[in-house]
């Protein structure tokens, strides 16, 4: 019976699937959502991505910047478009094709935090080398860029990779040698960041590939393929992984529910069947009170952002009920007072002669027919 072949950097089972050098089972990839299946805030929709922005989460975990002289739009989605074994990629497609300048910063990235790449020990004598892969296609050919970088900034590492054929799926994978030296928190905050150049200049890029650099840009390098400067190109991305070892093993697939688990960490979407109570609290008074909602999972921090719905009886809105279960006759405020990593408190106010009392039940209700939709972000 063959269990497979054991090397130095990866064992190969006899069905054709590697494990690398660092875990032996799985969890071997330092970013989440890879392969482009979460996508809580968009669900499939596209996301215009105009000049000036500075962040636009497209899939979980994965944003794109616009910073640029001169104005294009790059509408962005998870796609359909996948090769064979995968389901999903990200798709980037530019609008009109612009001059690139070279203070310009377009990019594709995403942030890691430290207490996720411990094993690494980035900016020590024991730093352990890495490889990155990925699958990508794009309607253009040549040599594009991405940089692995510090989130300070003090170590930059740039590389290329090419793309032969246009509109063909190509795999492409980097091995990069371990950071010695540089600033690699290891708490939760952001310590390593992966980003792709969509279309930067030449002050945003480094002049050389496959070095460590202690200065210089951050996006890619210089004199490689910028996706802003044609009008309609596009670009597909999947099966993004960075892992210990300096040879690329197979796609670190995890669960749905362990991935979606991964992303609400720094991202959680509720979303509330109209016409169903969402949660219950406690009057202050006639007509204040507080009600509490638990989040999905702990997340990273306290989220820095919460989207509440609009108050009211339609459809995609919320409120408080009466004590007889009705709407009531003036609608007050909802807003948020405060959150934790694992809940955060609604106060209302405004909802004059709804209740007789103070240590009332409160009922939060979604109206309508549609579904009300509450976020929380913690993103790095």
């Amino acid at each position: 019976m063959s269990y497979g072949t054991v090397q130095a950097e990866k064992m190969t089972t006899e069905s054709g699937y590697s494990l690398g050098a660092g875990d032996s089972t799985s969890f071997k990839n330092k970013l989440i959502n890879g392969d482009m299946r979460v996508d809580q805030r968009n669900a499939g929709a596209s996301v215009s991505v105009p000049t000036a922005t500075s962040q636009a989460f497209i899939t979980d975990r994965w944003f794109v910047q616009n910073l640029g002289t001169n104005s294009t739009t790059f509408t962005c989605s998870q796609s359909t478009d996948a090769p064979t074994g995968y389901k999903y990629s990200l798709l980037v497609t530019n609008g009109t094709g612009v001059a690139t300048v070279s203070s310009d910063s377009r990019l594709l990235a995403q942030y890691i935090e430290g207490l996720n790449i411990i094993d690494l020990a980035f900016g020590t004598a024991s730093a352990k080398g890495i490889t990155l892969s990925f699958q990508v296609k794009s309607s253009l050919t040549g040599t594009f860029s991405g940089c692995v970088l510090s989130n300070a900034g003090d170590q930059v590492y740039g590389f290329t990779f090419t793309i032969s054929s246009a509109n063909t799926w190509t795999t492409a994978s980097v091995s990069i040698p371990g950071s010695v030296t540089g600033t690699w928190p290891t708490g939760n905050e952001a310590s390593m960041r992966l980003q792709l150049n969509l279309g930067s200049g030449s002050s945003s890029l480094q002049p050389t590939a496959n070095v460590w650099a202690s200065s210089g840009g951050s996006r890619g390098v210089q004199g490689t393929v910028n996706l802003s400067e044609t009008t309609g190109a596009t670009f597909r991305i999947t099966a993004v992984q960075i892992e210990v070892g300096t040879v690329a093993t197979s796609f670190d697939f995890r669960s749905y529910g362990t991935e979606l688990q991964l992303c609400q960490r720094y991202f959680q979407s509720f979303s509330y069947t109209g016409g169903t109570a969402v949660a219950i609290g406690s009057t202050f008074g006639t007509s204040t009170g507080a009600i509490p909602l638990s989040f999905y999972f702990p997340m990273r921090t306290a989220p820095s952002t919460v989207t509440l719905p609009a108050v009211g009886n339609t459809s995609g809105q919320w409120t408080v009920l009466t004590p007889a279960g009705g709407f009531p006759g003036t609608f007050g405020t909802i807003t948020l007072n405060s959150a934790s990593q694992n809940n955060m408190r609604l106060d209302f106010t405004g909802y004059t002669g709804v209740y007789a009392s103070s240590g009332q039940a409160a009922f939060l209700y979604a109206s309508g027919s549609t579904t009300t939709v509450v976020t929380a972000s913690a993103e790095l």
